[in-house]
């Protein structure tokens, strides 16, 4: 499901200023590794271009856990992204391993 800019941000309880320090920073947890994330001198046009494409339900959600995070427990906003990233990205296998009775962990 794609979801608008707007949308997005209602999910994941955050203020257009804040996803935007966020986005500028490259602080907000994404699917497949974050490849938005890895581009470093990105400048605000290139990093606007991702509302054309839309956001992923699941995208809200990382970025909502990910503020919990640094709001309720004191974790760095780069941190909580990472850990946010990680987990989701590997998520996925650890379903399919434990629904074929394979050990997960």
């Amino acid at each position: 499901m794609i979801l608008p800019r707007r949308h997005y941000l209602a999910i994941a309880g955050v203020e257009v200023p804040m996803f935007k320090a966020l986005q500028r920073r490259g602080q907000l947890p994404l699917m497949g590794a974050g490849l938005k994330s890895l581009i470093p001198n990105a400048s605000a046009a290139d990093l606007d271009d991702s509302d054309s494409a839309g956001y992923s339900a699941e995208e809200a959600m990382m970025l909502a856990i990910a503020n919990h995070m640094v709001e309720q427990n004191s974790f760095s906003r780069s941190s909580a992204a990472q850990i946010v990233s990680g987990y989701w990205n590997v998520l996925p296998d650890a379903v399919r391993r434990a629904e074929a009775g394979e050990e997960v962990w």
